[in-house]
């Protein structure tokens, strides 16, 4: 089976969550059928000018393109788009991976830039008309699709997500180690996500606050800033919380495990997840997790976190309060959980994907 992957959206030198699964499931798949199938590699001609950041394991399969004119391209079986994008190739199976849906959702205009909700629904549109097969990560996620795009259930598959074996609990001296590098002193409570309105960091800053969490501990927030994160900044501000809460930006993946592992409790009421991987990651770390009721929190987290209205400030200070007292035996059920998914099994399922599809 000759199989092309359109990576880029994960051509980029820091890679997060989207990007992290493009890869992650490439190599896990790369491993599955080594021997018998030929991957390639297909870029915008736009991303040339950015090559030095592209993920290509093998270079000698990198194509780049001009949308327009791929039939130009060799010839594929399958070509899968990581990122809710369909690439437009003629007489082959084409594939795309959408991570959520959460900018088609009633009420969510507020969390996105104008241009950016237009391009999304223009893609979509794209997905409907050209897609052979969707590609999902969760079976909330699914029923999204279902109820918002004109596909049939038999043309979408969920391939639930996988954690790298890295997430685990690290020793003392290397969390030490890590918390001297970023400057973190005392009990921490952590969060990993752009920081933004729709990963809800403002709330959790107030119920930070609300809670008098601050006497005890920092809160330790790990991500870059995106759409509207500038109001959490204020937010701070305005709370006076400058000593009591630490913003990383951008952390390298091989840091994050241990910084999981220093925490007191991972806090992740974001509005709306098709996944939640920084969930499970805390659960492999044997970090007591607090994520939300909404999205697909709930499926992913089963009963191994603490679930609270994510649009309750209240809620949420509660749920800290609960996560604080998080028995060992909880913490060890959910590291037993998280654990289950691997990248392996989410490469044996999208494989299957393929072999349905041709």
């Amino acid at each position: 089976m000759k199989i092309a992957f359109e990576v880029s959206s994960i051509s980029t030198h820091k890679p997060t969550g989207i990007a992290n699964y493009g890869r992650s499931v490439i190599s896990a798949l790369a491993d599955l059928v080594s021997g018998f199938d030929k991957f390639d590699y297909l870029y915008k001609l736009s991303r040339y000018r950015k090559r030095h950041r592209i993920f290509t394991p093998c270079p000698r399969n990198a194509h780049f393109y001009i949308p327009q004119l791929s039939g130009i391209l060799p010839k594929y079986d399958v070509i899968h788009s990581l990122d809710a994008y369909i690439a437009q190739w003629k007489n082959t199976r084409r594939l795309t991976t959408i991570h959520d849906l959460f900018v088609l959702l009633d009420g969510t205009e507020e969390y996105f830039p104008g241009k950016f909700i237009l391009r999304k629904k223009e893609q979509y549109k794209k997905i409907e008309r050209l897609a052979d097969v969707i590609i999902t990560v969760s079976n909330s996620t699914k029923i999204d699709i279902l109820e918002r795009l004109n596909m049939s259930p038999d043309r979408v598959f969920v391939t639930p997500l996988g954690i790298s074996n890295q997430y685990r609990k690290s020793s003392q001296a290397h969390i030490t180690n890590i918390r001297k590098k970023y400057n973190i002193s005392g009990d921490y409570l952590f969060f990993v996500g752009n920081i933004s309105s729709r990963k809800n960091v403002q709330r959790i800053v107030k119920a930070f606050h609300q809670g008098k969490f601050y006497k005890d501990f920092k809160l330790v927030l790990c991500g870059s800033e995106s759409y509207r994160g500038g109001e959490v900044s204020q937010e701070i501000s305005a709370l006076k919380l400058h000593s009591s809460v630490l913003t990383l930006n951008y952390v390298i993946e091989e840091d994050i495990p241990a910084l999981y592992s220093g925490a007191a409790g991972f806090v992740f009421p974001t509005l709306y997840e098709g996944f939640g991987m920084p969930a499970l990651e805390a659960m492999a770390c044997k970090t007591p997790v607090l994520a939300s009721t909404t999205g697909a929190a709930p499926e992913v987290c089963g009963h191994h976190a603490v679930l609270v209205d994510p649009y309750s400030v209240e809620d949420i200070s509660s749920g800290i309060s609960n996560l604080l007292n998080t028995s060992q035996e909880k913490i060890e059920a959910a590291y037993a959980h998280a654990t289950q998914y691997t990248w392996r099994r989410c490469a044996e399922k999208t494989l299957n994907v393929y072999k349905n599809v041709v």
